[in-house]
């Protein structure tokens, strides 16, 4: 899903303008980022958090030329995967829970996609329709 998706899903489901919804996704990632910045965590229950991590500097080489070179040190953000989000895309840990057969799962995950109950937001990835 793309920003322009998730703006169009968004007025779809809300019936808020064009406008509005792409104002409030875009205040949503500036809010984020903001936090992220200050080197706060986002945490986004059951489905990720997000936070800095700060990285030594080490030493390093160029693949291409040999040359050694010091990389300095760095900050960049960590994503980590929710418990439920991970569960939801791990399908030997649905056949786990359900004790249902990996063919089973797809084909109710397969049933209910085509009678509109479900609907696929990702890879591997169904939410409610």
């Amino acid at each position: 899903m793309t920003k322009a998706g998730l703006i169009e899903a968004l007025r779809k489901e809300t019936g808020l303008s064009a406008t509005k919804s792409k104002q409030v996704v875009e205040l949503f990632f500036d809010r984020m980022s903001d936090a992220l910045a200050k080197g706060d965590r986002v945490e986004i229950r059951g489905f990720c958090s997000i936070y800095v991590k700060q990285y030594k500097g080490y030493s390093g080489r160029n693949p291409k030329t040999g040359e050694h070179r010091h990389v300095p040190p760095k900050k960049l953000p960590f994503f980590k995967c929710g418990k439920e989000l991970k569960e939801g895309v791990d399908v030997p840990t649905l056949m786990k829970k359900t004790g249902f057969e990996d063919k089973k799962i797809r084909n109710i995950v397969f049933k209910a996609s085509k009678a509109g109950e479900i609907k696929r937001a990702g890879r591997g990835i169904y939410v409610a329709a």
